[in-house]
């Protein structure tokens, strides 16, 4: 079975793919502040959710018909932050631990 979406949408979005250092490779608890619509939200890293499933590993933000997100920051397990201001929409980030 084929499914196919073909409903038109012109929302935006961005996805963040987080690259963890040498012991989490996969950045597993990472963290992602962002404000949208004046409302503060949190995203978290994770790679299960329940027994025998697993979730997708990048992070995806809906910014409806928002062009940008103003400001956000990552925060990597081991406590750093980096803070992104005016991030373009409709684009993959790769974000690497420093």
């Amino acid at each position: 079975m084929l499914l196919r979406n073909d409903s038109q949408n012109d929302n935006r979005w961005l996805a963040f793919r987080i690259i963890g250092n040498q012991r989490n490779r996969d950045g597993v608890g990472s963290i992602i502040r962002y404000t949208l619509n004046s409302k503060s939200r949190i995203l978290q890293l994770q790679r299960t959710a329940s027994y025998l499933s697993a979730n997708d590993p990048r992070l995806f933000i809906g910014l409806g018909q928002m062009q940008m997100l103003q400001d956000m920051e990552i925060q990597w397990p081991n406590g750093r932050s980096k803070r992104l201001k005016t991030v373009k929409a409709d684009q993959l980030i790769t974000l690497v631990e420093e």
